[in-house]
């Protein structure tokens, strides 16, 4: 027995199920949006380094709030793009997917948590790098920062994983 869907899981079920943009039906295509993901997701550990090298300082918070606020920007529109070309498996509750796409969002977290708890362990070897060549005291405001690097990382992982591994669509066959 599946539970009645609300007007909203009603209107996303039907945004998500559109045909795909032209440029993200192939794997390729698919696999440059992902790109453009992890760059983004770079400008957030950019602005990490720069806040452990020169915090504190005006121009390390000039360029970690820059650097975070095009990451935002930027970084929406490639995920909001990401959940449409995934067709929102990894964001939609599980009775509203298939099994298919139940098993894709399965395996999308579960490789995203096991490249976050690589990307932990080589945060916490950064980190205490970077505490002991500033001394006892490391500034606060860079341990935020990569904090919020690694949240905004933990966050979007699953959504790449999904998109990278997406494969092509069957072509229809023409009789």
């Amino acid at each position: 027995m599946t539970t009645p869907r609300t007007k909203h899981e009603e209107r996303m079920l039907g945004i998500l199920q559109a045909d795909l943009p032209g440029r993200y039906a192939t794997r390729s295509g698919r696999r440059n949006l992902v790109r453009a993901g992890i760059a983004c997701l770079a400008l957030f550990y950019a602005s990490a380094v720069v806040c452990w090298i020169l915090a504190p300082s005006d121009t390390a918070m000039y360029v970690t709030l820059a650097c975070d606020g095009i990451g935002l920007l930027a970084g929406g529109t490639v995920l909001g793009q990401m959940v449409v070309v995934t067709r929102g498996t990894t964001r939609l509750p599980d009775h509203l997917l298939d099994e298919r796409q139940a098993v894709e969002k399965l395996r999308a977290h579960s490789a995203a948590h096991r490249l976050t708890l690589l990307l932990l362990f080589v945060s916490l070897f950064g980190i205490e790098l970077g505490m002991s060549l500033t001394g006892d005291h490391s500034p606060s405001a860079a341990v935020v920062v990569t904090f919020m690097a690694l949240l905004v990382t933990v966050l979007s992982l699953p959504l790449l994983v999904a998109t990278w591994r997406m494969p092509d669509p069957i072509p229809d066959e023409e009789a």
